[in-house]
């Protein structure tokens, strides 16, 4: 049983860190620590509702299907029809993110030692990775874990190594302008309801089945913590590390924590790649009937040919990504949840205990989402 419960929390994990874990810190650094901790707690805590919202609707379904297959079991053929519309677009930027991230670390991995670029290095990560789409199953999901644990091993390390050397006279509790970005960011940075399905199936026995809402709200919340503390730390010691420039001028200690880094980027892409990867092919499989090589086919070159149709953009994406895309779909695991609790063919073993009080929360988190992105996107 607790072998299922490390499996199935490890999984969830894998899928949330990644890209938006080595941009927050610039964030920190902008907005000041105080309005990003509140940030971070208010629409982190947003997320985890959500989370909880599309469990429940899982264990409230018998039949096995990904996100599209819910809304069209409770919100209709028509609704599962348009959600290919943003659902789909958004998987395949949040795929792109990751191969321009996986470009960028790999080319400061290798310095001085080689000299690639972030083209090759992107291009190279996403040849390897189609790979283990292309074979799914066991595969994608021993590795994302195994990556999962060591990844976290890596960060605990970083942040214990970096954090004494913290200069705190860096670090402003308050600054102005607040960053209107800084909500979609971290929506981005806590997005893994695509795991769920298999998370649920990971937990076979009832028992475990139960404890799926603590397990959601202890990874979750431990992720945004470490995303806190890591923000935290290279804010304080001035580390941008979604800008290498002039790396190579920086003390040998600092040069090679940036590779530290550059490594942990390098395996939050690859986890989060495979999961949200996988997933895609595997709900246009099951829930739009595609064959299983045209699905990871797909799955594999619409990142490829959006690269080289210049979306090369990193933030615009991830604030496109994590803003619109994310608050849109909030919005549908809200309506499918509200649907589910009238018309579930299954009792559930886990179930929100004030929905009320959730519904009026996601409400504010959602609606603060798309309003201070839509203000952001303005104001450039």
């Amino acid at each position: 049983m607790k072998k299922e419960i490390i499996s199935a929390g490890l999984g969830l994990a894998g899928t949330v860190v990644g890209a938006g874990l080595f941009v927050l810190p610039s964030l920190l650094e902008k907005s000041g620590w105080l309005p990003f901790l509140a940030s971070l707690l208010i629409f982190g805590g947003g997320m985890i509702l959500l989370h909880l919202f599309l469990a429940e609707v899982i264990l409230r379904t018998q039949e096995k299907r990904y996100f599209t297959g819910y809304v069209g079991q409770y919100l209709g053929e028509k609704a599962r029809q348009i959600s290919f519309l943003y659902i789909f677009p958004g998987l395949i930027g949040t795929l792109l993110i990751y191969v321009l991230m996986a470009g960028q670390f790999l080319t400061l991995i290798v310095q001085p030692w080689l000299t690639i670029t972030p083209t090759l290095g992107s291009m190279g990560f996403l040849f390897f990775l189609s790979f283990f789409i292309f074979r799914g199953g066991k595969a994608v999901v021993t590795i994302q874990t195994r990556f999962a644990f060591f990844l976290f091993v890596v960060l605990l390390a970083t942040i214990g190594y970096a954090l004494p050397q913290l200069s705190w006279g860096q670090l402003d509790w308050f600054r102005f302008p607040l960053l209107l970005s800084l909500p979609g960011v971290i929506f981005f940075s806590l997005l893994g309801w695509n795991a769920l399905p298999m998370m649920t199936r990971a937990l076979t026995s009832p028992e475990n089945k139960k404890k799926l809402g603590k397990i959601i709200i202890i990874v979750l919340g431990s992720i945004a913590f470490l995303y806190f503390l890591f923000s935290l730390t290279l804010a304080g010691l001035g580390i941008n590390i979604t800008d290498w420039t002039g790396v190579t001028q920086l003390s040998p200690s600092v040069f090679y924590l940036a590779k530290v880094l550059a490594l942990i980027g390098l395996l939050a892409g690859i986890t989060s790649f495979l999961s949200l990867g996988n997933y895609l092919k595997n709900s246009l499989v099951v829930d739009y009937h595609f064959p299983y090589w045209l699905a990871a086919a797909g799955t594999v070159l619409s990142p490829f040919f959006l690269y080289f149709l210049g979306f090369q953009h990193l933030l615009g994406l991830m604030g496109l990504v994590g803003a619109l895309m994310g608050a849109i779909q909030g919005w549908v695991i809200v309506a499918i949840f509200l649907k589910a609790r009238k018309t579930g063919n299954r009792s559930p073993e886990y179930i929100i205990r004030r929905p009320r009080l959730a519904l009026a929360f996601m409400t504010f988190t959602l609606t603060a989402v798309i309003v201070c992105q839509l203000l952001s996107s303005f104001g450039k």
